[in-house]
C-alpha cells in the first residue's frame, strides 16, 4: 500500500480508518495517562477522607477536652467553696496556746500549765496539740467546755485525768487539739 492508494479511499474507509486511529489513540492514552492519573486521584480522594475523618475526630476530642476542662474547674471552684465552708478549711485555724487561756480565764478555770505537742497528720486533716495542765471547778471545766465548742474550729479535748484538788478545785489534766485540712498541694 502506498500513500497513494490512502487517497483513493473512499469516504467511508477513511472514517473508518480516523475512528480505529482514535481509538487506538484513546486507548493508548487510558493506559498511560488517564489510569494513573485516576489512580492517584483516587488515592489522594481516599487520604482526603481520611484526613477529614481524623479532623473531625480531633475536633470531637478537642471539644470533648474543653468540656472537661470547664466541668474540672467549676468542680475545682466548687470544692475551694465546700473547703472555705469547713471550719479551719482556709488552711488556718487558731493556734490551741493561743485560744486556751483566754477561754479558761473567761471561765474562772486557772491554766497550772500548757505546753504544744507534736502535730498529728490524719489523712488530710492535720491536729495541732496542746497539753494543758489546769486548777478549778467542775463548773468552771463545764463553762470551759462549752466556750471550746462555740469555736469555729474543730476542736476536741482529750486524755482528760481528773484528781481532787483543795476544797472543790479539782487539778485537770488534759489535751486540747485543734484540727485543720491540711495546705492544699500545688500542681
Amino acid at each position: 500500500m502506498s500513500a497513494a492508494s490512502f487517497t483513493h479511499w473512499s469516504p467511508l474507509q477513511t472514517l473508518l480508518v480516523w475512528v480505529l486511529g482514535a481509538c487506538v489513540a484513546g486507548v493508548v492514552w487510558y493506559a498511560v495517562f488517564y489510569r494513573d492519573a485516576r489512580d492517584a486521584w483516587q488515592v489522594a480522594s481516599n487520604e482526603l477522607h481520611a484526613a477529614e475523618r481524623q479532623l473531625e475526630k480531633v475536633a470531637e476530642d478537642q471539644r470533648q477536652a474543653l468540656t472537661l476542662r470547664a466541668a474540672l474547674a467549676a468542680e475545682a471552684e466548687q470544692l475551694a467553696r465546700d473547703r472555705q465552708a469547713v471550719p479551719g478549711g482556709d488552711g488556718h485555724a487558731d493556734d490551741p496556746l493561743l485560744v486556751v487561756p483566754g477561754l479558761a480565764a473567761s471561765t474562772w478555770l486557772s491554766i497550772e500549765r500548757w505546753m504544744p505537742l507534736p502535730d498529728e497528720v490524719d489523712g488530710d486533716l492535720l491536729r495541732i496539740l496542746a497539753q494543758v495542765d489546769a486548777r478549778g471547778s467542775w463548773g468552771a471545766f463545764t463553762g470551759f467546755l462549752a466556750r471550746l465548742s462555740e469555736l469555729p474550729q474543730i476542736v476536741g479535748v482529750e486524755r482528760l485525768t481528773i484528781r481532787p484538788g483543795i476544797g472543790a478545785q479539782l487539778e485537770l489534766g488534759f489535751v486540747v487539739h485543734v484540727s485543720r485540712l491540711r495546705e492544699v498541694p500545688q500542681p
